[in-house]
């Protein structure tokens, strides 16, 4: 329908509302702009008909080429390969894998949540990075298979992923409690979108104070429109899926947003909508809004600067723990 009403030789802007109806079951950062720009401009009444002016066409249209393009090659990169992807098997068992440095308050929540899923878990991996308190100790007698790697969350979650043998393959923050029916949740989901490759569950804090609640609903935002999830959110996948492409980032820093980027390439992408619960304690005796601007920044010099792969992310991971002020585990993030 948008397609139809795009190509059409005479359409008017307001038509647009015909395909905005889809959006819903369709999430489009394009299409959301497309139509809001537009709304925006006659709603602002900067003109006296319904007549919109030559550059304006074309700032509009040009940002919603701009935005579409990624989309469309994603979506048609079946097509554009020739060839039809082959229907991958359907998942049966899955592995959590939870990287943990000097968890030994957190964890046994963690892992006694696990452990209460409703559907049993075939492989509980705990990575420890180096811990000088209980944490492999607590780790082990929860029977947990426990690990050691190098500090830093990307590698040790890559040094877990390599052990897992399941299917599918879910990363638990230590500082999160999961549902109980989250384990089924997830494998319905992959086995109902077969070509799916995997996604998020979704997760609100243990503090409900307004704050909070913007940034779960602007990660939402994020995880719908543009297929990028944080590591707190419950990150899940097929295994097959992450070792045809190219294995699981091996990273100190920002391995939570090289997956997404690394599995948007190889299929669809998946948004529970619920499942965690975080802990907030990270950000209680800080300027929650120098966080999420923090984050955001380091996220966009991310991905300015990909190519660098583990040379950017070993520079923005010290300069996110240099600062004292934030107080944080070298495990850790504010965006948990």
């Amino acid at each position: 329908m948008g397609g139809l009403i795009v190509l059409s030789p005479i359409v008017h802007y307001w038509y647009l509302s015909w395909a905005l109806v889809f959006v819903p079951l369709f999430p489009s950062l394009a299409w959301l702009t497309l139509s809001g720009t537009m709304a925006l401009y006659f709603l602002a009444g900067l003109t006296a008909d319904w007549s919109m002016p030559l550059w304006v066409q074309i700032a509009i249209w040009a940002t919603f080429g701009i935005m579409l393009a990624p989309e469309a090659v994603l979506a048609l990169r079946p097509l554009l390969m020739q060839r039809t992807p082959a229907k991958p098997d359907d998942v049966r068992s899955l592995a959590v894998v939870v990287p943990a440095l000097n968890e030994s308050k957190m964890l046994p929540n963690c892992l006694l949540s696990v452990a209460r899923m409703s559907r049993a878990i075939n492989e509980v991996i705990v990575v420890d990075g180096g811990s000088i308190d209980r944490t492999r100790e607590i780790a082990a007698r929860l029977g947990a298979t426990v690990v050691s790697s190098q500090p830093g969350r990307g590698r040790q979650i890559a040094v877990g992923v390599a052990m897992a043998k399941a299917d599918v393959v879910l990363v638990l923050h230590a500082d999160s409690e999961i549902a109980p029916d989250t384990a089924h949740r997830v494998l319905a989901a992959l086995n109902a979108r077969p070509q799916a490759v995997g996604g998020a569950v979704g997760q609100r804090f243990d503090l409900g104070t307004l704050n909070f609640c913007i940034i779960e609903c602007l990660n939402e935002v994020k995880c719908v429109l543009l297929g990028l999830s944080f590591g707190d959110q419950g990150q899940f996948f097929r295994r097959a899926a992450i070792v045809a492409a190219g294995g699981f980032p091996d990273l100190a820093l920002m391995e939570d947003v090289e997956l997404c980027l690394r599995l948007r390439t190889a299929g669809p992408m998946l948004y529970l909508g619920g499942g965690l619960v975080c802990s907030g304690r990270r950000w209680r005796n800080v300027s929650w809004l120098n966080c999420c601007i923090s984050v955001v920044a380091m996220t966009t010099i991310y991905l300015l600067r990909r190519r660098e792969g583990a040379r950017i992310a070993d520079i923005l991971y010290r300069r996110y723990y240099a600062s004292t002020a934030l107080n944080a585990e070298p495990n850790s993030s504010f965006r948990e």
